[in-house]
């Protein structure tokens, strides 16, 4: 190689490289969401059913009954707690992103990266028109967030801690007090 060639080929891989890594990292670190940005886009009337899957043995459904009340259809068949019901509702509705990373709904890896490959909570909100899947997956590197998508759509949002409690709430929570006073001994949901 000739010795004036050389180190401009090595300082043009360097810097092409800085660059490549400054532009990865700009992509994958995401953008802060918008004002008012939501993740789903629902109108809380028009949900008929939620199915809450924490793992695959913990799972249960709440739909809504013809009078507008809220019902527990599986595992148990009974009315659900009216406070439980609207809390995870408003939340569905109102869930904004804190940052979204722009991604192709497909990528594989990214999903493994952020947990959503095999997801901590999986939520499938039915409405009469459409079928919408939550994916929850691995906190963030603060602890304070958690990774979350949208089945078929292009984009990873952080979604806060406190959200997440009130999505993957167990099953009990929905429970009437009545109930509980019934089963005691069925409190684990």
């Amino acid at each position: 190689m000739n010795r004036k060639v050389t180190p401009a080929l090595i300082a043009t891989v360097l810097i092409l490289g800085i660059a490549a890594f400054l532009t990865r990292e700009k992509r994958l670190g995401g953008a802060t969401a918008p004002a008012g940005a939501r993740i789903l886009t629902l109108a809380i009337p028009d949900v008929q059913e939620v199915r809450v899957q924490r793992d695959f043995w913990n799972s249960f459904t709440l739909t809504r009954q013809a009078d507008g009340l809220w019902r527990l259809t599986e595992p148990v068949d009974e009315a659900a707690a009216p406070d439980a019901a609207r809390r995870l509702l408003d939340q569905l509705a109102g869930l904004a992103p804190f940052e979204s990373i722009d991604l192709p709904s497909d990528d594989s890896e990214r999903h493994r990266e952020y947990g959503l490959w095999q997801p901590e909570l999986e939520l499938v909100v039915s409405t009469a028109d459409e079928r919408h899947v939550l994916l929850v997956g691995a906190q963030t590197a603060s602890g304070e967030n958690y990774y979350a998508t949208v089945v078929g759509r292009d984009a990873v949002h952080t979604i806060s801690a406190a959200a997440v409690e009130v999505l993957g709430a167990a099953l009990t929570s929905y429970r009437t007090e009545a109930q509980m006073a019934e089963a005691p001994g069925d409190a684990d949901g």
